[in-house]
């Protein structure tokens, strides 16, 4: 897609010298420095960076670049504006996003931030104007590597996989209905939940959690909907617990007290504490429980802190961070951070969408046969444990149209490995009838640690990589840029 810059020559040619490279994604164009203007025609992403770190909004038309028009960033006066992809005219503008990267371990419950994701609306094609080299050029589709020509990709945006859903922004009361803090009514997340399903009927209700850190197992269960937030940074909330797929039901039992839930959320903990000596399995394994039909969870982190070390299992143990079991489920802002299995969003034709966040992880850390659109997000591979392995594993039914869409947003990693890490690789998940995995990634950055020529990977030397055809693509990209995208 054409980028249509209409650039004043304040925007051309400031200080009269160079700028670094570094100072703005691949494919963009640089404008103009913090305080000074920027003119444009139509609605672009945007980026504000330095040294090759980046936050992203969109926005439409002439702007002053300000640090104030992207969140969550550190950047002051001698950062950049850069022009980037032409999203829909039915994009929102002046939606921002941003999300912050980590290099550490993703078991810990605190991460230093770095780069970001760009963002793109809901019912944008999210169409990126270059290739990996900038040219303009859509790289060459292989059998190991497909790229979704113009006409098949108009079938594979936001709005087709969301289908009769459009998700509403995430907008936060003057007052809540529950708050959740060390001095408020609530002191724990749960027992806010607890009241709000208690309290039943069809008007949604609100719980603010404010800062601090809450050691918890969360179950959402299904009745009122239920928005869940915090008003600052994402960071400021932290909800986390060590639950994972190998501790025994005694050992669940004795960090996840019962008596805290009520209904649907007490069945849950008292089943997989129930399973005594056994290991409880991964879907006990689960931090985050939603089986909340239209839930919202917004400027929240979600941490399974398990540290996946057991000796037994090689460092392969499944400790899940959020597990949805609803439809019409939008988490926006949000910080998920695990180590395998970060998050499940399951169900035949459940939907979720999730929004300028941050998901970090290492093995098939984003998994399951829900649809679920990830919307500017940032992709994070977390190192130290694994140097090649498949960031996704999505088991989406063959009657099913859409699985997982990536529509913008960036995948990265701490610099430390090149050309080891997949996409995904499609899960055999036994408890379907005919599971075959559908992932389209288009309009992203990607970083050096992709795969070059044949990033999705085989779940088995049996199951191979099913990329169904050109006019119904199982797994293709369409149009990504970054030193990991296709040549």
């Amino acid at each position: 897609m054409r980028i249509n810059l209409l650039l004043g020559a304040l925007a051309l040619g400031l200080s009269g010298s160079a700028l670094a490279a570094t100072d703005y994604p691949s494919g963009y164009t640089k404008c103009a420095q913090v305080g000074s203007a920027c003119s444009m025609s139509g609605t672009h992403t945007v980026a504000l960076g330095k040294s090759g770190a980046f936050v992203y909004a969109t926005l439409t038309g002439a702007f002053t670049c300000s640090t104030s028009l992207f969140p969550t960033n550190s950047f002051a006066a001698s950062a950049w504006c850069s022009v980037g992809p032409v999203v829909s005219s039915s994009s929102s503008s002046s939606s921002s996003s941003s999300s912050s990267s980590s290099s550490s371990s993703s078991s810990s419950s605190s991460s230093s931030s770095s780069s970001s994701s760009s963002s793109s609306s809901s019912s944008s094609s999210s169409s990126s104007s270059s290739s990996s080299s900038g040219s303009g050029t859509a790289p060459k589709s292989t059998a190991t590597r497909p790229q979704l020509s113009s006409s098949v990709a108009a079938n594979y945006t936001a709005a087709k996989f969301l289908g009769s859903w459009t998700p509403a922004a995430v907008t936060l009361p003057a007052s809540p209905n529950y708050t959740v803090g060390s001095g408020a009514t609530y002191k724990t997340v749960q027992s806010a939940v607890n009241a709000a399903i208690a309290a039943g009927g069809s008007t949604r209700k609100y719980i603010l959690v404010n800062p601090g850190t809450y050691n918890e197992v969360v179950f959402v269960a299904s009745g009122v909907p239920i928005t869940l937030y915090g008003t600052g940074a994402a960071t400021d909330v932290k909800i986390q617990q060590k639950t994972n797929s190998p501790m025994t039901g005694s050992q669940y039992k004795a960090l996840v007290p019962s008596a805290n839930y009520t209904g649907a959320g007490k069945t849950w903990v008292d089943g997989c504490a129930a399973k005594g000596s056994s290991i409880v399995g991964t879907t006990c394994s689960s931090a985050f429980v939603i089986q909340n039909a239209g839930f919202q969870m917004k400027n929240v982190t979600v941490t399974n802190t398990y540290s996946e070390d057991n000796a037994n299992s090689g460092g392969a143990d499944q400790a899940v961070a959020v597990y949805t079991a609803a439809d019409q489920v939008t988490l926006d802002n949000v910080r998920l951070i695990g180590n395998q299995d970060t998050l499940w969003v399951s169900g035949t034709n459940k939907r979720v969408y999730v929004k300028n966040s941050y998901i970090a992880g290492d093995v098939d850390f984003i998994f399951g046969n829900a649809t679920a659109v990830f919307d500017g997000c940032e992709v994070y591979y977390v190192t130290g444990r694994k140097s090649s392995s498949a960031m996704a594993a999505p088991s989406t039914e063959s009657s099913v149209t859409y699985g997982f869409l990536f529509s913008g947003g960036t995948f990265t990693s701490d610099g430390s490995l090149s050309g080891t890490i997949y996409f995904a690789r499609q899960w055999p998940q036994s408890s379907l009838s005919s599971p075959v995995g559908k992932m389209i990634i288009r309009g992203a950055t990607l970083g050096k640690h992709i795969v070059s020529t044949a990033p999705w990977k085989d779940w088995s030397s049996s199951q191979k990589a099913n990329y169904g055809t050109a006019s119904v693509p199982y797994l293709g990209e369409h149009l990504n840029s970054g030193v990991g995208a296709a040549k």
